[in-house]
């Protein structure tokens, strides 16, 4: 196996060339034989490594969880060889919903949370005429699976698909299969990009991302904590993590309880785009935190997240579409 490092997009094709190798002669060995594919993986790229399944990766290899030895070595050795790669090596893949490319200027990403299709289909219109570029389109206010369909059918505007339970402040009450279902619905539809957690269950994220795979659409694999804002540390492996699992892009979201909060948000931004190769949205939420949805995109962040209007909030501290950007303008002339 050819492990010779390389730069640019030779480094990335080399890296999918091998793919399938690695996989099969992982799953196939034993403990000892996987302990030293470890290095093998990371010393092709950290681009591999997101590529492929982490469950394929890791399945079988011991039941000690977190405190699996070889998952330790594996993701010391992903994370050194990750710094080692030369930052000009780093160019950050392009990713695109609809006609919106993620990274080239900040996204304007309007909740649109309604309980009907036909309610959806105006509030996206007013969307589009406020200076949103791309719909966070909720489902889980809507009726059912088939005025999913409807919904993200009828709206001829860059949309997110999004469902939300209860646990990340949602409104879906079903079970999780069903709720992959609205998802799988949602591509089948015409969604232009999908939002799956990252603690979903991994079988029924791997669906979602498979079925958005086929259909050429961008997932978005996020974190949401409406409690607290994690160390800077853990946020960034966090957005390592998302990149891991296959994310095109990264997101997390947090509360900020105070304005060292909110600083430790941006800090994060800054570090990660320096060493992320996927484009990444970071927020703060609630009051303290509402800076950080101008001030993230400025810093580094791919999107932030806005209301059409006030009272149409989709999260703690969102401002409307036209205040966040006329805060954005207002910093970047």
């Amino acid at each position: 196996m050819n492990t010779a490092r390389k730069t640019g997009k030779e480094f990335y094709n080399a890296a999918m060339g091998i793919r399938g190798e690695v996989c099969a002669a992982f799953r196939r060995g034993s403990e000892d034989e996987r302990m030293k594919l470890g290095p093998v993986i990371a010393n092709i790229c950290p681009e591999s490594f997101r590529k492929i399944r982490t469950e394929d990766l890791l399945e079988g290899t011991c039941n000690q969880g977190s405190d699996c030895p070889f998952k330790k070595e594996l993701w010391r050795e992903l994370e050194r060889r990750f710094a080692e790669l030369p930052a000009g090596n780093r160019e950050t893949l392009p990713v695109k919903i609809r006609d919106v490319i993620l990274g080239e200027k900040p996204a304007f990403l309007c909740t649109v949370l309604e309980d009907s299709a036909e309610k959806a289909s105006e509030a996206a219109k007013k969307a589009a005429s406020v200076g949103a570029t791309c719909l966070e389109l909720r489902l889980d206010k809507l009726g059912g699976v088939e005025e999913v369909r409807e919904a993200v059918s009828k709206i001829d505007f860059p949309k997110l698909a999004v469902c939300r339970p209860p646990k990340y402040d949602g409104f879906f009450k079903g079970t999780e299969e069903e709720r992959a279902g609205w998802l799988l619905a949602a591509i089948e539809s015409g969604a232009d990009a999908v939002d799956v957690e990252a603690m979903m269950a991994p079988e029924l994220r791997e669906k979602v991302v498979a079925a958005a795979r086929k259909k050429g659409v961008p997932v978005v694999i996020c974190y949401e904590n409406f409690h607290e804002t994690p160390k800077k540390e853990i946020l960034l492996g966090i957005l390592k993590w998302e990149e891991a699992m296959g994310a095109d892009i990264a997101k997390f979201a947090v509360k900020a309880n105070s304005y060292e909060d909110m600083l430790a948000v941006l800090e994060t931004i800054l570090e990660a785009k320096k060493q992320l190769k996927i484009p990444f949205i970071a927020i703060a939420m609630g009051e303290y935190g509402k800076p950080s949805r101008a001030l993230g995109p400025v810093l580094g962040s791919a999107g932030t997240y806005c209301c059409v209007e006030r009272g149409k909030e989709g999260a703690p501290g969102q401002m409307t579409v036209k205040k966040t950007r006329n805060l954005i303008e207002m910093l970047t002339r």
